[in-house]
């Protein structure tokens, strides 16, 4: 990619600029007078300028005049040039390395620009005081310097003595004088000859045209805490430098003058700090527009500096509306009265510098700026230095914000566009220039004519070709400076994917690559077009990246989610988890077309886990990379290992549950989406419903093959085939065995599958109902807005609900075939006939709307209550409740437990009612998932099954089902405190909880704290292990925890291992000093392989440090693991003696 971007585009271009434009004009005008002398000489009627030996001979003269004189000055600028350089080495002094590479650099800009292009540029002086920041402000004014990375310094020039550094740019030469040829004030006779002998050099080697300008900087320091007589003495002398230069180099020179250092006015890195690079390159200052060299721009100034004042106000006042931090809004809104305070000290200054004496103008005051090249130093408030003064007191330090940085303001800009772009102002011999002024009107606009609609066109493909390559190599450096560490990984551990999307979303909009709108072929066309070497070089840059980037990520992820799975015991996901693995791994077994499924798992793996933006973009990148994959061949492979234990997992699956696995990823491939929950009910489903789990609530939804569209679209016309599409898929199986049933399952698979999708569909929908639920409703008095939402009939997000589930259930109403189609709508529709009858009727008299008048009545009555209070307030609202509560009755499961949550949640007076509600919740939230997922498992409990990953953290994690229900549940009742939850003693609730329960959630923290540092939401311990000893045989021991492998030997330094509950099995190699080995210790159990090892190995705990022994074949070993906390996870007593919570009193 950076061939295809920086080389061949980059040669193409530099052709372009040198060849095309470079030499454009004299091609054209020595063609065009030819053409006349040919063409044109007949043309006028005279026969003896028709006679064609006078015209050859015209033409030949003209070529020999036009050659000879460019060969003429060829070889007299040449001459000049190894005169000059041969004047300019010396002073590099007698450092041969330093030489050498003065000649390299010097070879380098000759290749760039050829022989003279020294000469071809401008050149400009930059003069000031000591300390004026010159040198500062070129090394950060973004101006490129080729070849300065050759000196052993870049801050020194290519002349690198004490007298001035050379700075050569593309665009200009700048000569960076020392400070004391201003002010000689060390040594004035030997400062004088100095300065002298340097103009004298310009004027030598440079005789009509020395330089082009000079840049006057001084220091906005020394403007500010200046005296008017330092500020004088320094006027006059910087007044007496550009008189020197005026008579020795014979012109009138335009002077740029740089006010340095403006991050030192108060308010200015406030106002200025969060520009971004491209802002930063402006320019801020005053140029004199329309001067001719004879206007006192000088007398200017001080309108131009008001103006100047007028757009900062109208800038800080824009600005101000945006900044959300009010000491930076009061800094950044003085600046403008700061600069107002300048105005007197910088006009006077000036028209010291620039008033013309008696004899004519020295000096053109072209324009004054305000630059800063780093922030150092501590920021002058003048208007604090004037109260201070008035009042005697000293000022108080200011902070010193942004210092050091190192950014530069108002520098690149003020280089490029303006004093670059100003290269032919300066005035020099004005009858000569006026002559070839005229000539060359004369011929342009005899040129002109016949060339502007060819120069128009190249023109402009030459400035859009010019401009894609620059957004070519822009957008390609910004992706290799960002996405450099993530290239170079040769063994990638992190599966997430968001990590790398920035780098993918670069390459995809890198022009001409897949997110860039095509050009037109007229505009860079003309035979420069570059469109097509780009566009193929970014399509492959990003092809590239998908298959570096994202590919090893989504296989690590599958790898990662098998073993698990195996773990699990998860069957069915297992199997679709392998098919995706072979698939993206273009494994040689796997058969068809894998796209849809692949999109689906990873659409449904990311859905909840990230943003939906991000989870949409990467989805779109996945659609990209699948659609080359017939592009090019593979380049991973999978993990014959976990292929084989993956299908050893699944090999007792059920012929449906595979069937149906191939159906869901059909449904996505014909375009039948998930219903996704808040996509579904509306914006507003998040104000109202929340998760019951750690997940987001978009990450609640039910696959598209278990709602209607799904039923009549794939299930119906697909069913009948169901044999043939688990023949299909015997690919996934490999060699494993068939289940022992397979003939007898063919023979009523078609049957089977019709019960099986009925029970998954209700299946998806219950999971659906268990993990919703609705947010407080009491939450926001006196309003209760959430309550109002809930009730009101236009957008109650519950009412949404409810109809959504009855149209999505209601299978009768879709187009079915063949009777047990038909039948099989029925039943699914029978087992959702609550939810149905919900929504029988005409809107406003269907039991879903008198749910909703239940809510709205609710709402009503506490709103009355909360804005004019009643002794008929309890009474009211008692009747309300148990009106609302009679309804649940006849609800569905779901909706009459939202219903009672909410009596609940409002009967918080009546401690009994409150606990019994709580207890319920107690009971669904955390007793059940706890029972299932962790009581009787290890490392809870010493039986053979282990407690996976997800419900470990599903439990423990912050945010996860114990911290929730105490911050949904018990916080308003108990005192949280370092040693624990308290009762809080205070309330009628508080009075009733049970110390045992409290203390199992206090266990649940320490569990967290040791196992989730640091608010991460997957088990993560760190630990280092050394081998302490070993029996004089053992010379190494290679320890493989999990996955993790390291090597260890006797006495030497631990290494470390982090713990993330992935992976499985412990094994100890021991090897002698000849790498012999000595014997093996090996079990895997499942992720909890680590904790087992450790408590059988009697292990001695002292703080976080564990030490143990473990004799293999004969030989000792004995290691030290430290961890990370205050102690040893696995070890922690709160495992062992952790019971699930089952009631509060």
């Amino acid at each position: 990619m950076r061939r295809g971007l920086f080389t061949t585009v980059g040669h193409a271009t530099r052709r372009l600029g040198a060849g095309v434009v470079g030499h454009l004009w004299g091609v054209i005008g020595t063609v065009s007078l030819s053409l006349v002398i040919l063409y044109g000489l007949p043309a006028t009627g005279i026969a003896a300028l028709a006679d064609l030996p006078l015209r050859l001979s015209l033409l030949a003269a003209l070529l020999v005049v036009i050659g000879g004189s460019a060969v003429i000055g060829t070889i007299l600028k040449r001459r000049r040039a190894r005169a000059f350089e041969a004047r300019l080495m010396p002073a590099l002094g007698d450092r041969d390395i330093l030489a050498d590479r003065m000649d390299a650099a010097l070879a380098r800009l000759k290749r760039a620009g050829g022989r003279n292009y020294l000469y071809a540029l401008p050149w400009y002086v930059i003069v000031g005081p000591p300390g004026a920041g010159k040198t500062t402000a070129l090394r950060y004014s973004g101006v490129e310097f080729p070849g300065q990375d050759l000196l052993p310094d870049h801050a020194q020039g290519f002349g690198g003595t004490r007298n001035c550094d050379w700075w050569f740019a593309r665009q200009a030469v700048l000569i960076d004088t020392a400070g004391r040829y201003m002010t000689r004030e060390t040594d004035r006779a030997a400062d004088t000859a100095s300065w002298a002998a340097f103009l004298d050099l310009l004027h030598t080697h440079r005789p009509h045209q020395p330089i082009n300008g000079v840049i006057l900087a001084f220091s906005i320091e020394d403007l500010m805490r200046g005296t008017p007589e330092f500020l004088n003495w320094h006027a006059a002398t910087m007044r007496e430098r550009l008189a020197e230069m005026h008579a020795t180099l014979g012109i009138d020179i335009p002077v740029h003058v740089l006010f340095t250092k403006a991050d030192l006015i108060s308010g200015f890195r406030e106002c200025f700090g969060g520009f971004s690079k491209m802002q930063r390159r402006d320019v801020w200052g005053c140029t004199f527009q329309g001067g001719t060299g004879k206007d006192p721009t000088y007398q200017r100034v001080g309108e131009e500096f008001d103006a100047l004042v007028r757009r900062l106000s109208d800038l800080v006042v824009g600005w101000m509306a945006r900044e959300p931090d009010s000491a930076t809004r009061i800094a950044a809104f003085g600046l403008p009265e700061q600069m107002a305070l300048l105005r007197p000290r910088v006009e006077d200054f000036l028209q010291q510098v620039f008033a013309p004496p008696r004899q004519g103008r020295k000096a053109i005051l072209r324009g004054f700026y305000f630059t800063s090249g780093t922030q150092e130093g501590t920021p002058v408030d003048q208007i604090l230095g004037l109260m201070s003064r008035e009042s005697g007191k000293a000022q108080g330090p200011l902070p010193a914000f942004m210092s050091g940085t190192g950014k530069s303001f108002f520098l690149h800009d003020l280089m490029t566009k303006v004093i670059f772009a100003e290269r032919d102002w300066v005035i020099f011999d004005r009858r000569a220039g006026r002559r070839a002024r005229f000539w060359r009107r004369i011929g342009l606009g005899l040129t002109g004519m016949v060339t502007a609609g060819t120069m128009a066109g190249l023109g402009l493909s030459y400035w859009q070709n010019a401009s894609l390559v620059r957004d070519a190599e822009a957008g390609a450096a910004v992706y290799l400076g960002a996405a450099r560490a993530a290239l170079v990984q040769s063994v990638i551990e992190d599966p997430d994917p968001l990590k790398v999307l920035p780098h993918l979303d670069a390459l995809r909009q890198l022009p001409g690559g897949y997110g860039a709108g095509p050009a037109g072929p007229f505009r860079l066309g003309f035979g420069l077009s570059r469109q097509r070497e780009i566009g193929r070089a970014a399509r492959q840059a990003y092809c590239d990246g998908l298959e570096r980037l994202l590919r090893p990520r989504l296989m690590l992820h599958l790898e990662n989610e098998l073993p698990r799975l195996v773990i699990a015991g998860d069957a069915a996901a297992l199997y679709r988890a392998l098919r995706v693995y072979m698939l993206l791994a273009h494994d040689p077994e796997a058969r068809g077309n894998g796209d849809a499924a692949i999109r689906s798992y990873f659409a449904q793996a990311w859905r909840g886990a990230m943003p939906a933006a991000e989870a949409a973009a990467l989805e779109a990148h996945l659609a990209v990379m699948l659609s080359l994959d017939g592009d090019r061949a593979p380049s991973l492979r999978p993990d014959e290992g976990l292929k084989a234990a993956a299908r050893a997992g699944f090999a007792g699956l059920p012929l449906t549950d595979r069937v149906l696995t191939v159906l869901e990823e059909r449904a996505f491939a014909a375009g039948v989406p998930d219903l996704v929950l808040p996509d579904r009910i509306g914006a507003d489903s998040a104000a109202v419903f929340r998760t019951t789990d750690t997940t987001a609530l978009g990450a609640l939804a039910v696959p598209g093959l278990y709602t209607a569209a799904g039923f009549a679209q794939v299930l119906g016309p697909d069913l009948g085939a169901a044999a043939e599409l688990w023949r299909s898929e015997q690919w996934v199986r490999g060699d494993t065995p068939a289940p022992p049933d397979t003939a007898r399952q063919l023979a009523v698979l078609r049957a089977a599958v019709a019960e099986r999708y009925r029970q998954r569909f209700d299946t998806a929908w219950r999971d659906l109902f268990d993990r919703l639920a609705l947010k407080q409703p009491s939450a926001d008095p006196p309003d209760y807005a959430r309550l109002g939402l809930i009730a009101s009939p236009e957008r109650s997000p519950l009412l949404q609900l409810m109809a959504t589930v009855a149209a999505e259930t209601r299978l009768t109403d879709t187009t079915v075939g063949a009777d047990d189609i038909a039948m099989l709508a029925q039943a699914i529709s029978a087992d959702f006939a609550d939810w149905h009858a919900l929504t029988n009727g005409a809107p406003g008299q269907r039991p879903a709307d008198a749910v909703i008048d239940g809510f709205g009545a609710l709402h009503s009555v506490l709103a009355t209550a909360a804005r004019a209070p009643s002794p008929a307030d309890d009474d009211r609202l008692s009747r309300t409740l148990a009106a609302l509560s009679a309804q649940a009755g006849d609800m569905p499961a779901p909706i009459a437990r939202m219903i009672a949550a909410t009596v609940a949640d409002i009967r918080t007076d009546d401690p009994a009612s409150a606990l019994s509600a709580m207890n319920a919740a107690l009971a669904h939230d955390i007793t059940a998932p706890c029972r299932a997922g962790l009581a009787r498992r290890f490392p809870f409990a010493d039986g053979p099954e282990q407690v996976g990953p997800g419900d470990f953290a599903a439990g423990f994690a912050p945010g996860g089902r114990m911290d929730r229900f105490v911050a949904d549940h018990l916080r308003p009742y108990v005192i949280e405190r370092a040693e624990g939850l308290r009762p809080d003693l205070g309330t009628a609730i508080g009075q009733r909880l049970r110390a045992e329960t409290l203390a199992r959630f206090d266990a649940a923290k320490r569990i967290q704290r040791a196992y989730f540092p640091d608010g991460m939401t997957t088990p993560r311990v760190a630990m280092s292990i050394r081998l302490e000893a070993a029996s004089p045989a053992v010379a190494r021991a290679d320890l493989t925890l999990q996955g993790a492998a390291i090597a260890l030997v006797p006495g030497g330094p631990a290494a470390d291992v982090v713990w993330t509950g992935a992976g499985t099995g412990v094994k100890i190699a021991l090897y002698g000093a000849q790498s012999e080995p000595l014997g093996t210790f090996d079990f895997a159990e499942g992720n909890w392989d680590v904790a087992r090892w450790l408590r059988r190995a009697a292990p001695h705990v002292q703080g976080n440090t564990v030490a143990l022994r473990q004799d293999i074949n004969g030989h000792s070993v004995g290691f030290r693991l430290r961890f990370a906390g205050d102690t040893v996870p696995f070890l922690m007593p709160e495992l062992g003696a952790f019971r699930c919570p089952e009631t509060l009193d």
